[in-house]
């Protein structure tokens, strides 16, 4: 693509900003000793939505603390991952969260064993399938770019060249939902693979899920290590 045509359409790039997929880092604190349980309760709130077993774990966790827990992980993928550079009216920002809430729902995984690594230290084994939905996307949304480069260039836009890029750009913007769903829709799954999460005794006695390898597991299993520019 030539750079008159990256001046004009949205950078078409899956913007990673894992950063923000870690807010939950650091501050799951379980008490009692079975791992396992422990990892699975972690996942189920931060891919699933569901909290019960995770509050009932952590200690001062409330089921209403736990929610938002999970809206500021799948909002901030969806904010930093899918619409990076794109914007979007609060309806369809809130179409594309529910999308996004379905991909993370519908994500592949199974907590299996665990072993003790060391005094306080358990790594226990997911096996993950990663899903492909992001490099769907990609290709959708370099599709949506070329198709609107060449109403451009059959001068199907009219007004300044302002004016045409604010036409590009809404037109580009308003693909998204649709294409995010498309994408959502048509999804597969790689080969299954096992990565770790350690669960590790902190200072004050009480287990905690790593919050690094947390935000790992979230970067591979969405595929966003592949979709780096």
């Amino acid at each position: 693509m030539d750079n008159k045509k990256r001046n004009i359409i949205i950078a078409v790039s899956v913007s990673v900003v894992v950063a923000v997929l870690a807010v939950i880092a650091g501050i799951r604190i379980f008490g009692g000793f079975k791992p396992e349980r422990y990892v699975s309760a972690v996942l189920s709130q931060t891919m699933k939505g569901e909290v019960g077993a995770v509050t009932r774990m952590t200690k001062g966790l409330t089921e209403d603390e736990a929610q938002i827990q999970y809206e500021i992980v799948v909002t901030g993928f969806m904010n930093n991952v899918i619409l990076s550079d794109v914007s979007l009216s609060d309806t369809q920002k809130a179409e594309c969260l529910e999308i996004c809430k379905k991909i993370f729902k519908d994500m592949k995984y199974e907590v299996k064993d665990s072993e003790k690594a060391g005094d306080g230290v358990y790594r226990v084994s997911v096996q993950i399938q990663s899903s492909d939905v992001l490099q769907k996307m990609k290709t959708l949304l370099e599709a949506e770019t070329e198709r609107i480069y060449a109403k451009m260039e059959a001068a199907e836009y009219q007004g300044t060249l302002a004016e045409i890029e604010k036409q590009m750009k809404k037109e580009y913007a308003d693909s998204v939902p649709a294409i995010l769903k498309k994408a959502y829709e048509t999804m597969e799954y790689q080969t299954a693979e096992t990565v770790v999460l350690t669960v590790k005794k902190g200072d004050n006695g009480l287990y905690g899920v790593d919050g690094a390898e947390l935000n790992d597991f979230i970067v591979k299993i969405l595929g966003l290590t592949t979709n780096q520019d």
